[in-house]
């Protein structure tokens, strides 16, 4: 059976440059990575700003893209194989969640 790259493959989110790439795990080490998508800088997680999340909502192993907006909604960007769709909402009302201090916050397995 042929594995997907996504099988080998972390995405993490550079903090200054609010990027996500994908790192392919080599034998001793993670690769320098590759631009996944970018422009993410108002989604870090700071308070007044939205949160990234990243997990498998459609069962086919990779690794979707959940936005959480200030607003509460949250939409998916599924995983394409080399970039994340348009997104669409997922869900709504969700603004008490942001994880700042008084709050609840999300987890996505």
């Amino acid at each position: 059976m042929k594995r997907s790259l996504a099988n080998h493959c972390i995405r993490i989110a550079v903090a200054l440059a609010a990027t996500v790439k994908n790192r392919l795990k080599r034998q001793q080490y993670f690769d320098g990575g590759r631009i996944f998508t970018q422009g993410w800088g108002n989604f870090l997680g700071t308070p007044g700003k939205g949160r990234l999340y990243d997990s498998d909502i459609n069962g086919d192993s990779k690794a979707d893209l959940l936005v959480h907006e200030t607003d509460g909604d949250i939409s998916v960007r599924y995983n394409q194989g080399t970039y994340f769709d348009a997104g669409r909402i997922f869900t709504q009302g969700w603004s008490n969640f942001m994880g700042n201090t008084g709050q609840g916050k999300l987890y996505f397995g």
